[in-house]
């Protein structure tokens, strides 16, 4: 899990140092999705839950950052249950009621399971809504071009089959329309494969 957090972190660097045109990210927020009660999807072979893993990587990654001059916020720091809402709210209230300027979700998939366990499905996917084109913090939405340079990352350093990068709002992907900046959320691997 150690290697997959810096590989996570390297990622994280890669895209906040590549700046396009209009913007940069300085100030950011990881996102360990689930946590205490909300285990997520579970491991195939070791039966790991994914808020374990999501944890693993957000944390290796903010560890690392706290090493340089960025100087990153998580939605949880210790394996709890936030929900939706407040993690959102502590993105958007951050940094002086500003809010930060990026917003990257970790998760692990979970291929579907009824009626016979799916052990073949794998990649990553990253997902984006563009509720951010209506916030404040910026003159065009840069959502879409954040979901991009996470999905290519990771799909290009480990090589795994392409599922997309895919325009979600509301449902599972409700945290996206809840924060007011750049919002991404990553499937980064499949917990069932």
């Amino acid at each position: 899990m150690k290697k997959v957090g810096l590989f996570f972190w390297i990622v994280i660097i890669c895209i906040f140092t590549i700046n396009s045109q209009s913007f940069s990210y300085d100030y950011f927020c990881i996102d360990p999705g689930h946590g205490g009660s909300d285990a997520g999807s579970v491991g195939r072979i070791y039966g790991i839950e994914e808020k374990y893993v999501n944890f693993g990587v957000g944390h290796t990654a903010w560890q690392y950052f706290g090493l340089s001059n960025w100087d990153p916020i998580m939605t949880r720091y210790e394996d709890i249950y936030i929900d939706r809402q407040h993690r959102a709210n502590i993105a958007n209230k951050a940094n002086g009621e500003i809010g930060v300027d990026a917003f990257i979700s970790v998760h692990h998939n979970a291929a579907d399971t009824i009626p016979v366990p799916d052990t073949i499905t794998n990649g990553t996917e990253t997902y984006w809504c563009n509720a951010a084109r209506t916030d404040s913090n910026w003159t065009r939405d840069t959502t879409h071009l954040l979901a991009d340079k996470v999905y290519f990352k990771i799909r290009d350093e480990f090589h795994y089959p392409e599922r997309g990068v895919k325009l979600r709002c509301g449902g599972r992907f409700w945290i996206l329309d809840l924060t007011k900046m750049a919002s991404t959320l990553s499937e980064a691997s499949f917990l069932t494969c």
